[in-house]
C-alpha cells in the first residue's frame, strides 16, 4: 500500500489499497468522477481529480486519479493540468460556478467567491437570506421587492395603509378610489359588498359574516328571509321568488 501523508496535512483514508480523502457526514463514494462538472465538486470526492483545460476559468473534466495524476493515461485535453488537492484559479462569478441567488451579488476571491446582498436587500441574521427593504414600511402588507409592498386583502397604497371601503370583503381600485370594489367575497354582494347574497343570512357590514340559510335554519330549510323580503315576496311573488335555486 502507498504511504499516506499525515492527516494534519490533508484528511485521508485508505480503502482497497488506495489513499483518498476522509469521508464525513452525508458523503459517499458516489457519484462517479465523470459525472461532476465543476472542480470544487470534483476534488471533494474520494479518488477524483480535475483535469483543467489550458483555456482556464473552470473548464475541464473530472477524472479518477490521485496525487500523482490520472489513474489511467494522462489528461486527454491539450495543454491541460492535473489538480487533486486544490482547484486551479478561476472566476466563479464569471463562469457561473457559484451559488449566489438573484438577491445577491457575487464577488470573486483568490480562492473561491463570496456572496453579498444586492442594493435594496438586507441580510437576515436568523435565516441567512437576503430580504428586500421597503423604506416606506408595509403597514398592512409584506415587502416583496425593494420599495414594493404586497398589500393584505382589502388594503391599498405604497405602504398599504389605506383600507378599501368595501366592508372588508373586497379589494379596491386604488387609494384615490377606495369605494370602487373589484370583487365581493365571503358570500356578499352590493356596490360596497354590504349585503349578503341570496340564500345567505347575516350582516355583511364592517366585515360581518353571511351564513348559508341551511346552517341558519339548522338543516330544516334552504330559504331564509328578512321580514321586509318576506312581505315583498307575498305582495309580488313573480318579482321576489323565494324558491331555493
Amino acid at each position: 500500500m502507498f504511504q499516506c501523508m499525515s492527516p494534519s496535512f490533508v484528511p485521508l483514508r485508505c480503502e482497497a489499497g488506495q489513499c483518498g480523502r476522509l469521508l464525513s457526514g452525508g458523503d459517499s463514494c458516489s457519484p462517479k468522477c465523470s459525472q461532476l462538472t465543476q472542480c470544487s465538486q470534483c476534488i471533494t470526492r474520494p479518488q477524483c481529480g480535475w483535469c483543467a483545460s489550458g483555456g482556464g476559468n473552470g473548464a475541464g473534466r473530472c477524472l479518477q486519479g490521485g496525487v500523482d495524476g490520472v489513474s489511467e493515461g494522462v489528461c486527454p485535453m491539450r495543454n491541460s493540468t492535473w489538480s487533486f488537492l486544490h482547484c486551479p484559479e478561476e472566476d466563479e462569478c464569471a463562469n457561473g460556478h457559484h451559488h449566489c441567488n438573484s438577491t445577491q451579488d457575487c464577488h470573486d476571491l483568490p480562492e473561491g467567491y463570496h456572496c453579498t446582498c444586492k442594493q435594496g436587500y438586507i441580510l437576515n441574521g436568523v435565516s441567512g437570506q437576503c430580504e428586500p427593504v421597503c423604506a416606506q414600511g408595509c403597514v398592512n402588507g409584506t415587502c416583496v421587492s425593494p420599495g414594493v409592498c404586497q398589500c393584505h386583502f382589502g388594503f391599498v397604497g405604497d405602504n398599504c395603509s389605506s383600507e378599501c371601503k368595501c366592508n372588508k370583503h373586497s379589494n379596491c381600485t386604488s387609494v384615490d378610489k377606495p369605494d370602487i370594489c373589484l370583487e365581493c367575497h365571503n358570500n356578499t354582494q352590493g356596490i360596497h359588498c354590504e349585503k349578503c347574497k341570496p340564500l345567505f343570512v347575516g350582516s355583511a357590514v364592517d366585515g360581518g359574516s353571511c351564513r348559508p340559510c341551511r346552517d341558519f335554519c339548522r338543516g330544516n330549510g334552504m330559504v331564509c328571509l328578512s321580514r321586509d323580503q318576506y312581505n315583498k315576496a307575498l305582495e309580488n311573488p313573480h318579482h321576489f321568488p323565494v324558491d331555493a335555486v
